[in-house]
């Protein structure tokens, strides 16, 4: 009788192991296959972040360019107000000399 019981403890044991194996191998073929779900996602977040990057690059180089066109024209600006300036200042200097030698005009 305690021969059958131990066969039937045994039994059931070898049961239980084979259950763990399987439920174990379950969860490891689960585990890989996050592991691979989790990586592509990495790769596109990593791709996602590379494609934003390129597009702040971009629009810095498109600031800088702004900007050197916006110092350009300011530049130009800056001396067409000097060049008017002087032209004014020159012409007053001018009619006064002007006036001056001939009062009566």
């Amino acid at each position: 009788m305690t021969i059958i019981i131990e066969r039937l403890a045994l039994v059931l044991i070898l049961i239980a192991i084979g259950v763990n194996f399987y439920f174990d191998n379950q969860a490891y073929q689960r585990d890989i296959e996050s592991a691979k779900k989790l990586e592509e996602w990495n790769m596109g977040l990593t791709m996602r972040i590379a494609h934003n990057e390129m597009r702040l690059d971009s629009m810095q180089n498109a600031t800088i360019k702004m900007a050197k066109a916006t110092m350009y024209l300011d530049s130009c600006q800056q001396v067409k107000t000097t060049k008017s300036d002087r032209a004014e200042r020159r012409g007053k200097f001018v009619g006064g000399l002007l006036r001056g030698l001939f009062p009566g005009m």
